[in-house]
């Protein structure tokens, strides 16, 4: 989906439907962590990008804390300082996030 998703300039709207839906199937789980991937090419400014995702897990109760967003393996990330800020602005909210291929979660 996400290959076909690039080629229709479709990246964007995919993965946030995709976050959405996994904070949505993940509103049932308790006292445990739960691991969203996400594409950080994806998210071009993470106060606007995020904030649908942010609402949503406000909405139905979930702490912060229990939500690792996950950088997935695939994306080769050619901006660092992007993802810094991208992680920096997950952490400054309360979440955790991991880099998948590593499999670290990063919980400062």
């Amino acid at each position: 989906m996400f290959e076909t998703a690039q080629v229709r300039n479709k990246t964007l709207a995919l993965d946030r439907v995709c976050r959405l839906e996994a904070v949505k199937n993940a509103s049932v789980i308790d006292h445990q962590l739960i691991f969203i991937n996400f594409i950080p090419t994806a998210i071009y400014n993470p106060e606007h990008c995020l904030t649908s995702t942010f609402a949503l897990i406000k909405e139905l109760n979930i702490k912060p804390e229990q939500i690792v967003f996950e950088v997935i393996e695939t994306e080769d990330v050619q901006d660092i300082e992007h993802l810094k800020n991208i992680l920096n602005y997950y952490r400054s909210h309360g979440f955790k996030y991991a880099l998948d291929d590593v499999g670290l979660v990063i919980t400062r």
